[in-house]
């Protein structure tokens, strides 16, 4: 045929056996004017001209095989295709290349092979001509299929891989002739040769932004060279940068685990400003969710590790200059004879430390003080403390400290005090083995707090000075003591609630709701005079006194959340209260109020409620907020399962009812969520 026609062609895929006309596929190519998509999969008897030139193809996959596998390299390969953006070319390395720049080009994968020239600079030359015209790619495979000689000139790939044999390349000194690679962050090398030093090191030190280096499995024999362990052999020069590309983790266990490795880590950079070790849920690959031990009996998923591994793995960032930040998450099965060093609690550079481990801190009381002079956030969670001291001298060592999180178990706990004038943040979980037993005495004079996050069993003495800045407050208090001790438990309550008369958002849960419910605490709560909103979870006594309290001394009030409901998920039905405490809290509903609360009247806009049952005690007290409330603007329930005529008979008569804001709108949604009770 003098020509082929292929006016609207646009993928085309050719494999066929042989092809003995060198330019059939250059003919084929020049007849589709739309072609965007082409695939050649060949066997060429010659193949001493390869022409695929096209302005319109897009992606091009070139397997060029001759008959002859022993025949000569191709001489001459043109491919001009200026808006090609996918390239994946195999062929013998040719003679001449002639590859206009490809500026729209994403990804190319080239694979070479090189019988005839040997070392030499020849296949040099010939693969930078090649190379250099993929300047703009960003994902780049390059393989050669035998013994080769190779150079990349591409600065912008980020990710490369490689996968041949590098004998003959690792003969040539590189180290000039390299680019760097500015984006690359990902570099896989697969090489059945022993010999890395010039290769491997040309790599690493072109490789600025180098964030994964992967060695993959090769076969163990390579001709008759055994590979046993290729990192011992490498020279120290080269294992030093391998170990500073590492992150800290991981190079901090390839020293513990490896010999070989231990010795250099002395050479390495003794500059380190942050360490990270996650040991258990967090260690390696592994993820366990039932491995948070938070208790004695919650730790069957943990490893079993020596302690002189913990030990080892923990001293390793001690050692170093200029460390800031230690992040330690240790689960352990037997902790053993695994303790913290004390070089921890005497780190002059630390400004945040974590530790969340079941390792023992005995030996802490040994230490006269703690000196962390620049440590501004303390995370401390573990397993348990003897001393009951600990945290209070451990926060006096920390002078400018600003967040504090203490979430631990105490045997007992006669007496808590945190005192710090530089504190901004403190969330205090106060766990016992015994949750029957109250602390003595809490002292917590922290006159800069911003937010305070209280976990405890009621004590029997609160002593805490006003906190003026305080932004939000979230209390969680059980009470343990006889029931005939309200009066006692709510005096003790309302000791810890009045110093956060300054709070803007206060969250009360636990027994805090029903200690108080049992007194008139109209009087005795503080105005909170900058309390814009208030959550409160739900009462097992009744909301007579407690809500209108509240209200009186709450004068800006702008939202009111029930996270909980105004009943618990057991006491849906009138039958299982004191009858006549539901007597009194319906006339409290129905009676009209003297006074109307300032909130109520001026700035009460938003009323969450949820988990609401629709019994007549909730619709009773919607009946009293919406009577009040003058510039209520939302009104939201969250339901629970109803059947569907139950459901549309309460969305009917929850928006019948009367409201004293025009402007009110009531929504009634589902409530997906478990129902759970609030806890630490």
């Amino acid at each position: 045929m003098s020509s082929f026609h292929l006016p609207n062609l646009k993928r085309l895929q050719l494999r066929v056996p042989v092809i003995s006309e060198v330019g059939f596929v250059t003919r084929l190519v020049s007849s589709c004017p739309l072609l965007e998509d082409l695939m050649v999969d060949v066997i060429w008897s010659q193949a001493y001209f390869v022409n695929i030139s096209s302005p319109s193809l897009r992606k091009l996959s070139l397997f060029v095989y001759n008959y002859d596998d022993n025949e000569a390299d191709n001489k001459f390969v043109l491919i001009n295709t200026p808006n090609l953006e996918y390239l994946n070319y195999n062929d013998k390395l040719a003679l001449q290349y002639s590859v206009p720049n490809m500026n729209p080009l994403v990804k190319a994968d080239v694979g070479l092979a090189n019988k005839t020239f040997g070392p030499s600079e020849v296949p040099l030359v010939q693969v930078l001509n090649l190379i250099r015209v993929l300047s703009n790619v960003r994902h780049l495979t390059f393989v050669s299929v035998s013994c080769s000689n190779f150079i990349i000139d591409k600065c912008e790939i980020e990710w490369l891989f490689v996968n041949f044999w590098l004998k003959d390349l690792s003969r040539v000194d590189l180290k000039d002739r390299l680019p760097v690679f500015h984006n690359m962050k990902c570099l896989v090398l697969k090489y059945n040769f022993n010999c890395w030093d010039k290769l491997l090191l040309a790599f690493l030190n072109c490789s600025p932004v180098l964030e994964t280096l992967v060695f993959p499995q090769n076969d163990r024999n390579c001709g008759d060279i055994l590979i046993s362990d290729r990192l011992t052999n490498l020279p120290d020069e080269l294992l030093i940068r391998i170990l500073s590309l590492l992150p800290t983790k991981d190079a901090a266990v390839t020293c513990i685990l490896s010999k070989r490795m231990s010795v250099l880590s002395a050479y390495q950079s003794r500059y380190l400003t942050s360490f990270k070790l996650g040991v258990g849920a967090n260690f390696m690959d592994t993820s366990c969710t039932d491995c948070k031990f938070n208790g004695p009996d919650e730790k069957d998923c943990c490893p079993d590790l020596k302690a002189t591994q913990i030990n080892a793995w923990i001293s390793f960032p001690l050692t170093r200059c200029g460390l800031r930040e230690l992040d330690l998450r240790i689960q352990v099965k037997q902790p053993g004879d695994g303790l913290l060093p004390l070089e921890i609690f005497t780190c002059e550079t630390l400004e945040v430390l974590k530790l969340d481990v079941n390792l023992s801190l005995d030996r802490t009381s040994t230490m006269s003080s703690f000196h962390l002079p620049n440590l501004k956030l303390l995370q401390l969670r573990v397993a348990f403390i003897f001393e009951e001291a600990f945290v209070t001298r451990l926060v006096s060592g920390c002078p400018v400290l600003e967040d504090l999180i203490v979430d631990v178990y105490w045997n007992h706990v006669h007496f808590t005090n945190i005192s710090s004038p530089s504190l901004r943040r403190l969330c205090l979980f106060v766990n016992k083995l015994d949750y029957i037993d109250n602390t003595d005495c809490v002292i917590i004079n922290t006159p800069n707090l911003e937010y305070l996050e209280y976990t405890d069993n009621l004590a029997l003495q609160y002593s805490v000075p006003n906190m003026n800045f305080l932004v939000k407050a979230d209390v969680y208090l059980e009470n343990q003591l006889l029931g005939e001790e309200f009066e006692l438990s709510c005096v003790q309550m309302l000791t810890l609630i009045r110093p956060l008369s300054n709070v803007q958002h206060l969250t009360l849960s636990g027994a805090c709701i029903e200690v108080l419910s049992y007194v008139d605490v109209n009087d005795h709560l503080p105005v909170f005079y900058n309390l814009k909103r208030l959550e409160l979870y739900h009462c097992c006594n009744s909301w007579d006194k407690l809500l209108l309290a509240f209200l009186n001394c709450s004068p800006i009030l702008e939202t009111l959340v029930f996270p909980t409901g105004f009943v618990s998920s057991g006491d849906t039905t009138s039958s299982r209260y004191n009858q006549d405490t539901c007597v009194l809290e319906r006339r409290f509903c129905e009676e009209a109020l003297s006074v109307v609360p300032s909130c109520c009247r001026n700035h009460l806009k938003r009323i969450v409620i949820k988990y609401y049952y629709g019994v007549e005690r909730e619709l009773c007290l919607i009946q009293f907020l919406l009577r009040y409330a003058l510039v209520l603007e939302d009104l939201v329930l969250f339901r629970r399962k109803f059947a569907k005529a139950d459901r549309m008979f309460l969305e009917n008569t929850l928006q019948n009812l009367p409201r004293a804001s025009v402007a009110c709108s009531i929504h009634v949604l589902n409530c997906n969520l478990p129902l759970v009770r609030r806890t630490s």
